[in-house]
This record gives structure tokens, C-alpha cells and sequence, in this order.
């Protein structure tokens, strides 16, 4: 463009030279910009960065912001942008319509620390939206993604709680609302719903539901959660009836809630928000089940209670998750991003979630801060509410609010039953509401008052804590409760039932407490088991859990199991637990992982059977300990006893007995050769004095001045005169009352290693005694009689199996006994016998049994093999429990399958006194004495009668094993039999188990010259003169043991013929019973072998067959193999069958071949199977074996199917069979053989 200039006036007044002038000037870039500043960035969350323009000219322009240097579209306008997202964003200045040149800032923008989980849910939730950059799909793997609804516009992202730009939704309260895709045919019945909003709005509205319409009102609605006017919190579904539940606080107060509704048919509905449970209903199990959508936002809520104004929700909804079952408190607090819980012992555990690269700052109440990311505040007063600051990359933060979720407390009333189940029997304290059911699955804590009905358990529950008043009483009534915390009883819990209630302690957090106030009756626990899972590792130590007993008693009856953590029992704080024993059951402790422990003194009761005939011995044992001596071998006191009973030793009074006499209590010393003359001098050593215990002095050993220890592990004897109510107990005459023992102390646990106690250096073997003493004129036999028994004790509070007893060390070993025997002599008080149980074998006799009982003491015997040791372990405890009218009475264990049949027969006078011997049968046995198998004879304190079986080398047993005999080749049992008194007695056959009917038993009484059949007759009568020695002794009676060749096993037919799909085989006996072994033999190599094909064991039937799916083309022979019961081999005839060509097969056949004694030789006539020698025209052959020289060395004649020669005395070599038709004496045909 061109102007004229014009000087006005200057051409007159100005004289010289002018020079014009032209300006050109673009009026397009007439407007300027400066720069772009920027602040903040980079910035945390959207909005944190601020753009701003400055330098526009000409003034009274607008800045015009852009998200690309060329993109005509304005996204904002004015000198300073806040972006949203990271990025370069551009500005122009426009002025009199005209832009200038565009300039950019560059804003980097991070979100702030994501702490919910919620983001990123998709573990097992149905359905998941979370918004991520404004998608409503559906990320849960499901597909069912969620639609923006509304009018004129849809829900539109926005930002989420963390700053993040369009991660979350608006909605306008008038239209807009989110459905889902898919029609899901039945709504669920065990659900939960998770949800963030922010609203401020006063008319209410659906956060989310359920409704049988896609889009619209729907006419069938369920699964609600809506906000009231006044921003209360309601869930509901329909099922006869509204069943709502609803916070008391409002919540639409312009900040974020995340809020969690768990349904499940089985423990009800709960809610919680922020994290802390805010409303639940444990009777609310069951919802509407129409088809239809996830719907937020909005739906019908027509007649609901306290239903909106609204029902469109008007604010913010974010991370919707909807899953298929009810979460726990630890799913609810991950959601949330943290949480806080009261532990145990009163403070509180603090935990935000794990947020990558961020640091944790926390303050609470009365001045509380960490900055660890999960601490306890174990401050006096720790309740209260919480923040938790996460910076990340020291960076960006985000903050939660966090209170502490206390258990809801519900207290009883006992309004209408005794029911704990019913409704009207509770108050939700917590919550202010009357009549409402507590939750009974662990999340709870209740409360029972002194009132007039108490609760009695009417099915097994959880809860958190239980708390007792005084007076109070709660009957378990055999079933089971489960405590995830603490018991405070200040009044009583017992059963009322015959079953065990069973009491769990199942936390998970370092400590649980049972703390009791009363001093009797606290605690009956029919069961107890520990089952803390909490554990923590520090500098490479693991700790466990506890659970501490402070207070008592705590009485259990039955089991105490411990499974997880360990048991401390508080006696400083008068911590009381009692292992009950009464005359049907006594309470054990079950295996103790290696891991746990108990620890504290422990009461263990033993009941002791009273009356008639149960006053004498006993061997007992200690399940505790009270110290350990100088060795470090743990020790045990026998004083308890005094407590209960009557003792009494050389000593007297100043001893510690009840009062002086021949001692009621001897320790067992084998290293002794024993003399029988008087109490003292056997090798039961009495204990004279008491008063130092656990330090002993016995009489005559150690000058009477030295003291002695019992370890643990060691059995006593100990003479029983009845309880302290026994009337005259020092009188042989008395009748003794029942008696419980109480002994307290450390329980034994873990691996116990027997120690002698009159050799107590385990480092100088061995720990067990054998002792040779040769024998002197005071004792000709030296200690033969007694040499290697060890009285030994089971040191646990619990049963013992015997039948985990082994030799050696291999892991499954329960109890390892090397170089001892695997009999238990246990003793049996109202016969005055001792009974044995072989662990080899499982036989037992006069009683004894593999259990042997918490407190019991028995003998066992060193082998001599070398150094004898004995562990037990805690894997040898067993659960079985005592019956019947002693301490030792117990069901017996069945026999294995290797020692399963015997003769057992008992020797009585009366019905009261018996002693027992077994006569065994084992495929191995033999007539010698075999430690391992049979056992000694081991005589009674002062047995009425007694009897035994005498080895072939002159060993007395009361359990000997004999190899069935073979057929003629019968086998003798010498039964031996003594008595203190002369009279008449009885061998009574009482057990006849698996002995086959193939044999005879016979009782020979070489006395009388008289003969019985034991097997089909009962009982043998006889009598005993002392006067008359060879009444009695070791040759009395035999039993004679032999097979009834009639009753034996025939094979009556045998044959074989063709059939479609192969070769039957038949055959028919007599006698078999169904313990003989038939084998089905085939050769194909005509008779060198034969191989088994099959094999049956016969069941009595008579006839039997085999069929032969594969024979082999050629000649197939086939014999059946008969293994008797007494292992005696028999065959049958061979049956020959031709399968394919007959072209190349031989007339004349030869078996076995090679040969050592005995060839069979057949005929094959016209390509016959067999000989027939039965039908007319039947055939003679001659049979000639001739030399390889020519030389005729033996004929015969065939007339049978096979014709059997002995060649046993021929020369090895080989020799020719020629066989002849005897009428005509043409060649039939020759064939071969060798002659080993």
C-alpha cells in the first residue's frame, strides 16, 4: 500500500531540495505475541500446570490456546491455560479479528499416587470399569462393557480422585446415566459392588442396581445402592419384603467415598465405606434373581424406602467393580487403598497399600506419626482417625483418610430363648439397633451379660471377641467356637453335651489372650486347638504367633491340637490349664509341629480305676518335666502322688511319705542280678525318701546318701492302696476308691531319648541296659531272667502307638528303638499279668495292646545286638483313647497281613485273673526263639497262674510263631503252666484266627494222657497240685499241629481244549478253601519251559477256568501249577493243543528236556490235542530209550495220556526215545532228549 505524505505549509516556508517519500507497510502482520511461561510443571494431577501468554499487541486482544500448532479448533481462551494432560500447547494473539503468529509451552503433568487397587481390578470381579482415559469398556475379561446414556449429551469423563484427566464420569442428575452391554440371565445371589463417588447434591439418586431394562425406568429393580436426600448411604434388594440396610452419616459432602456392599447367601449383607463397616444384616441372604443390566447413575427406585428426590445421581462416579462373591475386610481395605484394625492387645495396625517408588508419612491421634508404610501404634490410646500421606518419586502425593474398623459388638438378651440363632436374643450395640443377628463368621465380637436366660451354642460359630461379665454363663453345647481374637471370661463357658465342644483360637495377628477372672469352673473345652497363623521373619529368625492363657482354669477333657503358633500358659498371671482325666476319657496333646511349642506349667490329670481288685501295681510315667539334672537330661517328680494317694517308703514322714513301710514306689534297675528275698534287694528299687524332689534316694544303692534323678522317659512302679477317700488303705484288704493324679509341670515335646536313670550320661552308652552277671550260689541264673529290660515310660500327654516302633532311623519312624526288641511288656493290674503287643508282628497276649496310654509305663527289652537306644517322637502320639475298667484296657490292633492267623489260649482260675499265650503261624517262622517275633515271658509281681510256650531252645515266650507244617510233618508247641495256689483251672481257647481248615489242633495233655480237640472244642479242664510237680511246669501240655491229609487240596480234572477266541482251560478240586494257589502254566518249546500266563487264588467253588486269548501257532502245552497252604508244589497231567500246520509236527514229545530225573513222554494220534486211551480201539505203544551207542537202556509201555520214566541214574548224555506201535511194532516215531 502507498501514501502520500503531506507536510502542510512546508512548500512556502522551506526553501532548497525536497525529496518525496514512500512507506510501504503490511497490515496483515499488523499483530505481535511474546512468549509462553510456564509454572509448575511438571505438575501433579490435571491442573496442576499453569500456561501463560504475554506480550499481545496491539492491547485488548485475546489469547486464543490450541492443542496443535495447526489446528483451528480453540480448546481455551484468556493470558493462562491449566491442562489437563501432558503435553505442547499453542497460543496466538487475535486482535481487531486478526491472529498473530502461534507460540508454545510445554506442561509435563503425572498423576498423583494411585493407592486403591481399584484402577486395576479385574481378580475374580464379574464386571470392572474403571475409566481409564474415558473408556467405559469392560476390563474384568467378561465384555461386558458399559454404554454412556443421556440427553442431549451422555455422561462425560472427568477427573478421578488421583488428578487424572478423564478417569472418571459426571452426571448431570437430569439424563445421564452408564448402562451395560450384556442381559445377564440371573441376577447373582453372592455378589459384591465397589464404587468411588463425589457429589454434593441434596436430591439423592442410584449409584448403582440392577434392572431388567437396558436403557429407560426399569419395571423390575434389585441390587441397590442409592443416596438419600441427606446423603445416606442405602443397600436393598427385595425378598418378601424391603430389606434395607443404611449408614447413619451423610456423605454427600463434596469429597470422594468409596463405598463396598458384600452379599452372601450364606453369612448376609455388609457395608462398608471409607474402608470401615458401616451397616450389615446377618439375616439378609437372599435377593431378587430376575434377568437384566448393571445399571449407575439412575433407575427406578420407585416405593424403596426413604427413596430420592431424584433418581438420576447428580456428581461423580469412578473404579466400578462388581464381583461374584463377598468380600473379606482385606479385599474391602486394598480397594480402599489402606486400612486400620484394632489388634489384639489393644493397638492398632495401620497399612496402605504398596505404591512404586513413594515414601509413607502417617499422623493419628494424641501425636502419633511413622513413616513406615504399614505401623502399629501401640500407644495407650490409639484410637482414632488416621491420614496416610503417599509421595511418590518425592514428588507427587496423594492422601487417604483412614479410621479404625472396630468389630461390631452385639450383646445378648436372652429376650426369648436360650438360642443363639433366633434374632430377638440380640442388640447390635455398635449400631444402636435392637433384635438384629450377629454375623457368626469371624467378623463379630459378642458380649454376654449376667442375665436370667443364658446362650447355648446351636451350631458352630466364629467370632472376633467374646467377652463374659460376671456371672454370666455360655453353654458350648458341643459344637465348636472359633475366636480370631481374644476370650475375656469373668463368668463361665461350659458343655452341657456328651459330644467335645471344641474351641478354636484362629487369629492372625502376634498375640490372642484367653484372660479368665474366676478361680473355678472358668473354662470346660471338650477340644482346644491353636491355630494362630500370624508369622514374621527378621534377620533370618521366623516368629509365630501366641496364644496366652492368663487366668483359669482352662479345663480340657478331650484333645488339645496344635496346628499353627504356639501356647503360652501365663502362671505369673495365674495362667491355669488342666489336662482332665476321668474313668472314660483323658485329655492328650496332639503332634506339636516343629515349629510351635508350649510352654508355661501344665496340669495333666490321670484317672486310676478303684474298686474291687484294683488295688496293687501299676507302671507309670510322666508326661512333664520339673528341671533337668547335671546331664541336662529333663527330670521328673513322683510327689504329685501324694496328693492323691497314699505313699509310703523306708523313710516315713521325715521322708516325704504318708507314712513308713515297705515302699510304695520303685525305680527298675537292670544291671542287677536279682535276689527275690525281701523288697529291696530286686531289681525294683524302692524310693526311700521324697522330700528333695526331683532328687530321690533309693534304698540300697548309693549308700542311701546319694541322690537320684528320673528322666523323662523312665517308667516307675508304683503300688496303688486308692484314693485319699479309701477307707483303712494300709489294710491288704481295702477296697480302694478311684483316684485322679495331678502332676503339673513343663509338658514333654518333641524327640524324647530314654535315658536310664541309673546311667544318666548320654554320652555314655548305652543309654538302654544289657547287662551279663553270671551266675553266683545266691543266683545260679545271674540276671538271665531279667537281662535287657528297661522299664521305660511314654513321656507324652497323649497315647502312644507301639505299632510305629522300628529298628533303625528312617524318616517315617515313630518310635526308634535300636538294637531293642519291638515287644511292649505293659502290666496288667487285675490279673497281674503283663501283656505283650509285638509291633512285627501285631500280636498281642493277656492284654496288651499297641496303645499305650498318656502316663502308663511298660518294659521293653534290649536286643544285645549292641549299644540299645530309644526315641520317641511326636508322630508315635495317637489319638485312641482308654476304655474299659483299667488304665491299660484298650481295644487290640489287628494283626498284619504277615502274622494274621493263630491259636490263642488262656489259662484262668476265676474270671477276674487269666494269662494268655499265642501260638502264631508266618510263612518263615521256626521252633527257635526269635526276638524280634516272639515274646519272652515275663513273669507277673505275684500273677495267680501263669503259662507260657517253651522254644526249641528252651526260651520262655508267651507268643511264639511256627511255618505251618507240611503234610505229613506235623509240628509241637509246648505250653508250660504254674500257679501259686493247687486247684482246678481251665485253658480256654479264646481266639482261633485264620487258621486253615486243612489242619488239626490237638491239646495233649502228657499229664493226664489225654487228648483234646482244640479246634472244635473250647475249653480243657484240669488241675494243679503243688505237691505233685509234674502237674505243672514247662511239659504239662502240647499242642500238636498238623495237616489232615484228607482235607488236603486234589485236583480232580484237568483239561484244555479249542475254543472261539483262544484255549479254555478247566479244572476241578476238592479242599481248596480259599487259600490255594493255582498257576496256569504254557510251553512252547515242547516242554523245555513252561511260563506262568495267569495265576488265581481259589475261593471253595470247585470248578475253575482260564481261557487263553493269545496261544502261540505250533504246539501249546499247558499244566496247572498248585501251591498248597503248607507252600507244598503240585501239577497237574499236560494238556497239548496244536494251533496253525500240523506238517512239522512231531508224533512223540518230550518233557522236560533237558532232564536231571523224570521224562514224559505223549504220543500224538492223528495230530490229537491228548492220548485218548478211553475210547474204543485206543491204542498200546512200546517205549524204548536207546544209548547214543544202540544200547536198549530202558522200555516201557504206553497206555496213558503221558508215560513217565525216571532216567535220574543215567549217564549224562543223550539218548533217543523210539516208541512202536504194539500191535504191528511199526515206528511210531523217535525224538531226542538230554540227560543232565
Amino acid at each position: 500500500m502507498i501514501k502520500m505524505v503531506t507536510f502542510n505549509n512546508l512548500l512556502t516556508k522551506i526553501s532548497g531540495t525536497f525529496i518525496l517519500v514512500f512507506i510501504f507497510i503490511n497490515n496483515i502482520n499488523a499483530q505481535i505475541i511474546g512468549s509462553v511461561a510456564v509454572s509448575g510443571s511438571p505438575g501433579c494431577g490435571a491442573g496442576s500446570v499453569t500456561l501463560t501468554a504475554s506480550g499481545g499487541l496491539p492491547a485488548g486482544g485475546t489469547y486464543n490456546w490450541y492443542a496443535t500448532s495447526t489446528s483451528t479448533t480453540v480448546i481455551a481462551t484468556g493470558a493462562t491455560y491449566l491442562p489437563q494432560t501432558s503435553g505442547t500447547y499453542y497460543v496466538s494473539y487475535t486482535s481487531a479479528g486478526i491472529p498473530s503468529a502461534r507460540v508454545s509451552g510445554t506442561a509435563t503433568i503425572v498423576a498423583n499416587p494411585i493407592i486403591a487397587t481399584a484402577q486395576s481390578v479385574t481378580a475374580g470381579a464379574t464386571l470392572a470399569l474403571p475409566f481409564t482415559s474415558g473408556s467405559t469398556n469392560d476390563v474384568s475379561g467378561s465384555g461386558n462393557n458399559g454404554i454412556a446414556e443421556g440427553s442431549p449429551t451422555v455422561a462425560q469423563p472427568t477427573t478421578d480422585r488421583f488428578g487424572a484427566a478423564n478417569n472418571a464420569y459426571s452426571f448431570d442428575g437430569v439424563s445421564q446415566y452408564i448402562t451395560t452391554k450384556t442381559n445377564i440371565t440371573s441376577a447373582p445371589q453372592d455378589f459384591s459392588i465397589s464404587l468411588w463417588f463425589n457429589t454434593t447434591t441434596t436430591t439423592g439418586g442410584k449409584l448403582a442396581g440392577w434392572g431388567n431394562q437396558q436403557t429407560g425406568s426399569s419395571g423390575n429393580y434389585d441390587h441397590h445402592i442409592y443416596l438419600n436426600n441427606a446423603g445416606q448411604i442405602y443397600f436393598g434388594v427385595y425378598y418378601n419384603g424391603f430389606r434395607c440396610i443404611n449408614t447413619t452419616a451423610s456423605y454427600n459432602d463434596g469429597k470422594w467415598h468409596h463405598v463396598v456392599l458384600t452379599f452372601s447367601s450364606t453369612n448376609g449383607v455388609k457395608m462398608y465405606v471409607d474402608g470401615v463397616i458401616k451397616a450389615e444384616d446377618s439375616t439378609n441372604k437372599v435377593a431378587e434373581t430376575e434377568a437384566g443390566y448393571w445399571r449407575f447413575g439412575y433407575d427406578n427406585l420407585q416405593n424403596w424406602p426413604s427413596p430420592p428426590t431424584s433418581y438420576f445421581y447428580k456428581g461423580l462416579l469412578d473404579d466400578i467393580a462388581i464381583f461374584n462373591h463377598a468380600l473379606t475386610d482385606a479385599d474391602v481395605y486394598a480397594l480402599y487403598g489402606g486400612g486400620a484394625y484394632q489388634l489384639c492387645d489393644g493397638s492398632v495396625q495401620l497399612f496402605a497399600n504398596t505404591v512404586a517408588n513413594s515414601t509413607y508419612s502417617w499422623t493419628g491421634p494424641n501425636g502419633f506419626t511413622s513413616t513406615l508404610q504399614n505401623p502399629i501404634n501401640t500407644n495407650a490410646s490409639p484410637l482414632g482417625a488416621y491420614a496416610v500421606t503417599v509421595t511418590q518419586n518425592a514428588q507427587c502425593i496423594s492422601t487417604l483418610n483412614v479410621s479404625v474398623n472396630t468389630p461390631v459388638v452385639y450383646t445378648w438378651t436372652g429376650n426369648q430363648s436360650s438360642d443363639i440363632t433366633l434374632i430377638n436374643n440380640w442388640n447390635n450395640t455398635t449400631f444402636g439397633i435392637s433384635n438384629q443377628l450377629p454375623f457368626f463368621d469371624g467378623s463379630v465380637s459378642l458380649l454376654i451379660p449376667n442375665v436370667t436366660t443364658c446362650p447355648q451354642l446351636t451350631q458352630s460359630i466364629s467370632v472376633y471377641n467374646l467377652t463374659l461379665n460376671s456371672g454370666a454363663k455360655l453353654d458350648l453345647n458341643g459344637q465348636t467356637l472359633t475366636i480370631g481374637c481374644n476370650i475375656v471370661n469373668s463368668g463361665t463357658i461350659n458343655y452341657s453335651s456328651t459330644a467335645f465342644p471344641t474351641v478354636i483360637f484362629n487369629g492372625t495377628t502376634a498375640t490372642q489372650t484367653y484372660t479368665g477372672s474366676n478361680t473355678v469352673n472358668t473354662a470346660e473345652f471338650g477340644n482346644l486347638t491353636i491355630n494362630n497363623t500370624y508369622s514374621t521373619v527378621s534377620g533370618g529368625i521366623t516368629t509365630y504367633g501366641k496364644v496366652t492363657i492368663k487366668g483359669g482354669p482352662v479345663d480340657v477333657f478331650n484333645t488339645l491340637t496344635m496346628t499353627s503358633g504356639n501356647l503360652f500358659v501365663d502362671n505369673t498371671n495365674t495362667g491355669a490349664l488342666t489336662l482332665k482325666s476321668n474313668a472314660t476319657t483323658t485329655a492328650a496333646v496332639g503332634i506339636i509341629p516343629s515349629a510351635y511349642s508350649i510352654t508355661g506349667s501344665v496340669k495333666v490329670e490321670r484317672y486310676i480305676t478303684g474298686g474291687a481288685g484294683y488295688r496293687g501295681y501299676r507302671l507309670l510315667s510322666s508326661p512333664v518335666s520339673s528341671g533337668t539334672d547335671s546331664y541336662s537330661n529333663k527330670i521328673y517328680s513322683v510327689n504329685y502322688l501324694k496328693d492323691s494317694t497314699f505313699l509310703t517308703g523306708t523313710d516315713g514322714t521325715a521322708g516325704g511319705f504318708s507314712k513308713a513301710g515297705n515302699p510304695t514306689l520303685y525305680l527298675y534297675r537292670e544291671n542287677l542280678a536279682p535276689l527275690y528275698s525281701t523288697f529291696l534287694n530286686s531289681n525294683n528299687r524302692g524310693v526311700k525318701d521324697i522330700a528333695n524332689s526331683p532328687n530321690y534316694l533309693i534304698d540300697g544303692d548309693g549308700g542311701g546318701t546319694t541322690y537320684y534323678n528320673i528322666p523323662v522317659g523312665n517308667g516307675f512302679l508304683f503300688f496303688f492302696r486308692g484314693g485319699l477317700t479309701t477307707s483303712s488303705p494300709y489294710v491288704s484288704t481295702s477296697t480302694p476308691k478311684p483316684a485322679t493324679l495331678t502332676t503339673s509341670g513343663t509338658l514333654n515335646q518333641g524327640s524324647v531319648q530314654v535315658i536310664d536313670w541309673y546311667n544318666p550320661n548320654p554320652s555314655t552308652p548305652p543309654n538302654l541296659g544289657y547287662t551279663v552277671i553270671a551266675g553266683t550260689p545266691a543266683t545260679p541264673a545271674g540276671n538271665s531272667a531279667v537281662r535287657g529290660f528297661n522299664l521305660v515310660g511314654n513321656p507324652y500327654a497323649s497315647s502312644i502307638d507301639w505299632n510305629g516302633f522300628y529298628n533303625s532311623n528312617a524318616s517315617l519312624e515313630t518310635i526308634i528303638g535300636v538294637n531293642v526288641n519291638p515287644t511292649a511288656w505293659e502290666f496288667i493290674t487285675v490279673s497281674d499279668a503283663y501283656g505283650t503287643y509285638n509291633a512285627q508282628t501285631g500280636a498281642s497276649t493277656n492284654g496288651g495292646t499297641n496303645i499305650i496310654g498318656s502316663g502308663q509305663g511298660f518294659f521293653v527289652k534290649a536286643s544285645g545286638a549292641g549299644s540299645a537306644t530309644l526315641q520317641f517322637t511326636e508322630n508315635a502320639k495317637s489319638s485312641a483313647q482308654h476304655t474299659g475298667a483299667t488304665i491299660l484296657a484298650l481295644e487290640k490292633s489287628a494283626g498284619t497281613a504277615a502274622y494274621s492267623q493263630d491259636l490263642r489260649l488262656s489259662l484262668s482260675k476265676d474270671t477276674t485273673s487269666k494269662n494268655e499265650v499265642l501260638i502264631g503261624f508266618n510263612q518263615g517262622s521256626t521252633k527257635k526263639y526269635n526276638q524280634r517275633e516272639d515274646d519272652l515271658f515275663f513273669p507277673g509281681q505275684s500273677s495267680p497262674q501263669s503259662a507260657w510256650v517253651t522254644s526249641v531252645d528252651s526260651f520262655k515266650v508267651v507268643s511264639k510263631w511256627f511255618t505251618l507244617p507240611k503234610i505229613n510233618q506235623p509240628d509241637t508247641a509246648n505250653i508250660g503252666v504254674s500257679a501259686l495256689t493247687s486247684g482246678q483251672y481251665t485253658l480256654t481257647r479264646t481266639e482261633l484266627k485264620a487258621v486253615p481248615a486243612v489242619y488239626d489242633l490237638w491239646l495233649i495233655d502228657t499229664y493226664k494222657k489225654d487228648s483234646l480237640d482244640i479246634k472244635n472244642n473250647s475249653s480243657y479242664i484240669f488241675n494243679i497240685d503243688l505237691n505233685d510237680t509234674a502237674s505243672f511246669g514247662k511239659n504239662r501240655f502240647k499242642v500238636i499241629i498238623r495237616e489232615d491229609a484228607a482235607l488236603a487240596i486234589h485236583l480232580l480234572d484237568f483239561t484244555a481244549v479249542k475254543v472261539t477266541g483262544g484255549a479254555k482251560i478247566d479244572w476241578k478240586t476238592e479242599n481248596e478253601q480259599n487259600y490255594t494257589t493255582f498257576i496256569v502254566e504254557r510251553s512252547t518249546d515242547n516242554g523245555v519251559t513252561f511260563t506262568a500266563i495267569d495265576s488265581f487264588l481259589s475261593d471253595a467253588r470247585g470248578s475253575y477256568s482260564f481261557l487263553d486269548k493269545n496261544p502261540v501257532n505250533g504246539i501249546d502245552l499247558y499244566r496247572l501249577k498248585v501251591l498248597a497252604i503248607d507252600s507244598t508244589v503240585s501239577y497237574s497231567n499236560i494238556v497239548r493243543l496244536i494251533y496253525g500246520s500240523s506238517t512239522n509236527i512231531p508224533n512223540v514229545m518230550i518233557y522236560p528236556n533237558p532232564t536231571s530225573g523224570i521224562v514224559n513222554v505223549t504220543v500224538v494220534q492223528n495230530n490229537a490235542a491228548y492220548l485218548d486211551t478211553q475210547s474204543t480201539g485206543a491204542k498200546l505203544y512200546d517205549i524204548k530209550i536207546i544209548s547214543i551207542t544202540g544200547s536198549v537202556i530202558l522200555t516201557g509201555t504206553l497206555s496213558q495220556a503221558v508215560w513217565q520214566g525216571n532216567v535220574s541214574n543215567f549217564p549224562p548224555s543223550t539218548y533217543i526215545v523210539r516208541v512202536l506201535n504194539d500191535s504191528n511194532k511199526s515206528l511210531v516215531g523217535e525224538a531226542p532228549f538230554i540227560k543232565r
